[in-house]
């Protein structure tokens, strides 16, 4: 995990904010491109930012997400004057499926972002010069994980959720 960022329910963002981005456009999107992944139904959340810089964190190796679905979106670059200077976010497949022949690349861009499944194989690579800020949102149905098990352990049982609105 990033080492550099904040947990925007902890500085007082979630009513005005989480709360309204989850059920006014992330679960209305999420339903119609994510239907078989419980978009429909995301009732819960957990958001925060994550700082990558030179001398600090510069990179996040593959992993996937505890959610269902994630919102990922740059909030703020600096620096870094060159093509994947700010690192770039790399998808390969689902978690557990057969991967993409070629990964998916992403380039940063302040202002904006990607909604994808949390059990997508994702990495960030590594930031060469600058800085970047990205807003994570990671996207929860209780009942999808009830029914389907969390996208991390598989387990339906005795788990433990973000903020629920």
């Amino acid at each position: 995990m990033n080492n550099y960022g904040v947990l925007l329910d902890e500085v007082g963002f979630t009513e005005g904010f989480t709360d309204v981005l989850l059920d006014h456009y992330l679960r209305p999107m999420a339903a119609l491109l994510c239907p078989g992944h419980g978009g429909a139904t995301l009732d819960h959340h957990r958001c925060f930012s994550v700082k990558y810089a030179e001398g600090k964190d510069t990179s996040l190796a593959t992993h996937y997400d505890n959610s269902e679905v994630t919102l990922n979106v740059n909030v703020g670059l600096r620096g870094g004057g060159g093509d994947g200077d700010c690192g770039e976010l790399v998808f390969y497949g689902e978690n557990g499926k057969s991967q993409r022949p070629r990964p998916v690349r992403y380039k940063h861009r302040v202002g904006w972002g990607v909604l994808h499944l949390g059990r997508e194989l994702h990495c960030a690579t590594p930031l060469r010069r600058g800085e970047r800020t990205n807003l994570i949102m990671w996207c929860r149905s209780a009942s999808w994980r009830l029914e389907n098990g969390c996208g991390m352990c598989r387990e339906t049982g005795g788990l433990k959720y973000g903020h629920v609105p």
